[in-house]
């Protein structure tokens, strides 16, 4: 493309999500292909399944203990999203979420030192 072109981007479906994904970490590697392969994932403690509540009277319960989880384990590492960029698209994507992390930081900080 011509340097200093300018070109017009319209945006798809950004309403058609009903959940945004709270992420944590992710993984992956290199495919093939030389795709980086990327699992988003959130970790978390495992749901309880079933519980067994206490009657204490009429309407009035308590007590709640969980009798079965959904899994057997401390953390559950639920996959969120999985993602294949390029290295470049990769990089670029790199610097975009360096740069407002680092925005982000500025902000909490200096509402911190508001508060004080």
């Amino acid at each position: 493309m011509e340097e200093g072109k300018k070109l017009k981007i319209a945006y798809k479906n950004l309403d058609e999500f009903d959940v945004t994904p709270v992420a944590n970490g992710m993984f992956g590697g290199i495919s093939p292909d030389g795709l980086l392969t990327l699992n988003i994932y959130f970790d978390r403690k495992s749901t309880p399944t079933l519980l067994e509540i206490e009657h204490i009277e009429h309407h009035l319960f308590g007590n709640e203990q969980p009798v079965e989880f959904e899994e057997d384990a401390d953390v559950i590492r639920e996959v969120v999203a999985k993602i294949a960029v390029t290295p470049r698209a990769a990089l670029n994507m790199g610097r975009w979420l360096v740069k407002k992390a680092e925005e982000a930081q500025k902000i909490i900080q200096g509402e911190k030192g508001t508060s004080d």
